[in-house]
């Protein structure tokens, strides 16, 4: 594999409309891009230069045999970068490890843990275009709807809310806010350790959300929507997760799951499965070149 260095800041007159998370490459004379952008955008100068594009985020239908799933995504490092206000502060591959192995080794202390939903709202007047300010309006709504919902339905079990920030003492109810003590990455790692079940709704771009990259990575059953998004290689529905549209069918689906434990256990095993042959690092980058070298 060898690197190619960083394309240019793009002109003002670029046909793209924001910066990329983006890493180039040539595998044996193949030129591959990782496209980690959480947006379905392509860059356009990034496209027309790769042979291969495995993409974080993409329609079903943009899939072709030269456009593929890169896979579930989730905040890993060499080291840990715990910062209470980074909401993505990755941690440690040993603390992610060590998570893995304690959930793993005590599932009786997990399938009566807690449903969990903790997530957070951006404010829709930043959104660049008038699409995107209406979805964030409908994405801040839909997942306040959501926490008021499952914290009903599931009373005590339920710990969901919404991270405590200026835009969203705003808008969202206060019994629903949490602090950076059950927000950042380190506490909320922590806590989905802990749960019978996660929930996941979609991402600022309509984007498959980062909880569902890191329920699969801890074993943890999650309940999530996808949209119209390709889902990465070999993930299936009602498999390693299981599906929503609506927030009344996920509190539905999530409470019927966190009382099935034999339906926990099934899903937890078929996580812990897909992480070893497709979702650790290692294995993810190995397949990834795998691919790119075979297309």
């Amino acid at each position: 594999v060898r690197d190619e260095p960083p394309l240019p800041e793009p002109a003002p007159s670029s046909r793209l409309t924001r910066r990329r998370s983006a890493v180039r490459a040539i595998v044996n004379g193949v030129r591959v891009v990782f496209d980690l952008d959480d947006s379905r955008e392509f860059d356009p100068d990034l496209d027309e230069w790769a042979d291969v594009v495995f993409k974080r985020m993409v329609d079903k239908e943009a899939l072709s045999d030269t456009v593929h799933t890169f896979g579930l995504n989730y905040p890993v490092a060499v080291r840990s970068s715990d910062s209470p206000n980074d909401w993505r502060a990755p941690l440690s591959l040993a603390s992610i490890e060590e998570l893995r192995r304690s959930r793993i080794a005590a599932p009786a202390e997990w399938l009566t843990g807690p449903v969990v939903f903790v997530t957070r709202l951006w404010p829709a007047h930043e959104g660049r275009t008038f699409e995107d300010r209406e979805w964030r309006r409908r994405m801040c709504e839909f997942r306040i709807d959501l926490a008021g919902l499952l914290k009903s339905r599931l009373g005590e079990r339920a710990v969901v809310g919404i991270a405590e920030d200026e835009f969203s003492r705003t808008c969202c109810p206060p019994e629903l806010l949490l602090g950076t003590d059950q927000t950042r990455k380190s506490a909320y790692f922590g806590l989905a350790a802990r749960a019978a079940v996660v929930v996941c709704s979609l991402g600022l771009h309509r984007s498959i959300g980062w909880r569902m990259g890191e329920a699969v990575m801890l074993g943890v059953p999650v309940v999530a929507e996808t949209g119209d998004a390709a889902l990465p290689e070999s993930m299936t529905p009602h498999r390693q997760f299981v599906p929503f549209g609506t927030a009344a069918e996920c509190a539905d689906v999530a409470a019927a799951l966190a009382g099935d434990s034999g339906r926990l256990k099934e899903i937890h095993q078929q996580q812990i499965d897909y992480y070893n042959a497709w979702l650790r690092p290692d294995v993810l980058v190995s397949n990834l070149i795998s691919r790119a070298i075979d297309a």
